[in-house]
């Protein structure tokens, strides 16, 4: 804890009475709440420890928020936000313009703390699933026109389904040598090998590299999901879209395929129960109505069916790599418990089943509503 205060203390502008609290939230990178125990200058920040594991480059991570925040905040052209009402403002070092801190080896950054937000781990309301599809509408409208050719790629192939296709056959291959005295694998495990196996033409319902689908690429925040939503503790209404980290260039749909895939399964991304998981079709007319408000245009640019593809292959995808994680010993996403991996693949490919169940109605309504 010592430690912890000692790098707090290095973006704190009271860092001599401080307390450092973490979060249990996000998969990958550790963060935490620092709040100023000086009554005369308050101040809360929000600290995370970058996981270099996957994020090989933390100097990209800051590149690439910066661009994204200035782009905003100096583009004088008509938009519904600037950056300073939809992003926290990142924290410069106490004794440096720098935003990373780097000792022994992990890197560190700040956040501003959106004061009087909150946000949620499964969506409410249809109201609330409407303001999460008018923020991320807002988002992509705003940088519509940012030029991608300046952002770095974090993630390469993070939305290659066919990648994370393969990626799954080989660490299913690693995963079966390191048990090769097992005659049987656990029936969770041959149950979703199964379910996979009957499902890999899915790769192929979506793919922006394919010139037929002519897609197009533009900033794409990478993990739309409800977690990374704040509103506004009072009113409800939409405030800022947190975690840039995957925000690279890429294709639209993904986002709002996986924006959808989270708010709609009213379970919940870690549900306490597989019966919990269900896909929520008010929900998902909520949020496509604010997004459509905030970004009219969207609508020129895509088929009605790609739009319904989206939800299907990114919860595929998901399911993919939450598997493919288990197998591999659980490096990429961090986990509270050894199947933990197995078991967000189980919600995902559940969720998928949900979808699947109602997929003429979820065609019939966006046809009524988006066309």
């Amino acid at each position: 804890m010592v430690q912890l205060n000692k790098i707090a203390s290095s973006f704190s502008r009271s860092p001599n009475n401080i307390s450092v609290t973490k979060l249990s939230i996000g998969n990958i990178n550790q963060t935490f709440l620092v709040e100023s125990l000086n009554s005369g200058f308050p101040e809360k920040l929000i600290l995370q420890q970058i996981n270099t594991s996957v994020f090989s480059d933390p100097f990209k991570l800051i590149s690439n928020y910066i661009y994204i925040y200035d782009f905003a905040e100096f583009d004088k052209s008509p938009s519904l936000f600037n950056s300073s009402s939809i992003l926290p403002r990142l924290i410069p070092l106490v004794k440096s313009d720098n935003f990373l801190l780097e000792l022994d080896g992990q890197f560190w950054r700040a956040y501003e703390f959106v004061d009087s937000s909150t946000t949620y781990r499964c969506v409410p309301s249809e109201s609330i699933a409407y303001q999460v599809g008018y923020g991320l509408g807002s988002f992509h409208y705003n940088y519509h026109d940012l030029p991608v050719n300046k952002l770095h790629t974090i993630i390469p192939n993070l939305h290659n389904t066919k990648h994370h296709y393969h990626n799954l056959v080989q660490s299913f291959k690693f995963f079966k040598g390191l048990n090769a005295d097992c005659f049987q694998f656990n029936s969770r495990i041959t149950k979703l090998i199964n379910f996979v196996d009957q499902r890999k033409d899915y790769i192929y319902l979506l793919d922006f590299r394919s010139s037929e689908n002519n897609l197009g690429l533009q900033l794409i925040h990478g993990d739309p999901k409800i977690s990374n939503f704040l509103f506004d503790q009072k009113s409800l209404l939409f405030r800022s879209i947190i975690d840039l980290d995957t925000a690279q260039p890429g294709c639209i749909l993904y986002d709002l395929g996986d924006c959808l895939r989270s708010i709609c399964n009213i379970g919940g991304e870690d549900p306490q129960d597989l019966l919990d998981v269900s896909f929520n079709l008010h929900y998902c007319q909520s949020m496509l109505d604010g997004y459509i408000k905030a970004y009219p245009n969207f609508l020129n640019n895509f088929s009605i069916v790609s739009i319904a593809n989206s939800i299907k292959i990114i919860t595929f995808e998901l399911g993919l790599r939450f598997l493919s994680d288990y197998f591999l010993g659980n490096l990429y996403f961090r986990t509270e418990y050894p199947a933990h991996n197995l078991f967000r693949a189980e919600v995902q490919f559940k969720l998928l089943e949900s979808i699947e169940s109602q997929w003429d109605s979820i065609l019939l309504f966006m046809n009524k509503q988006l066309d």
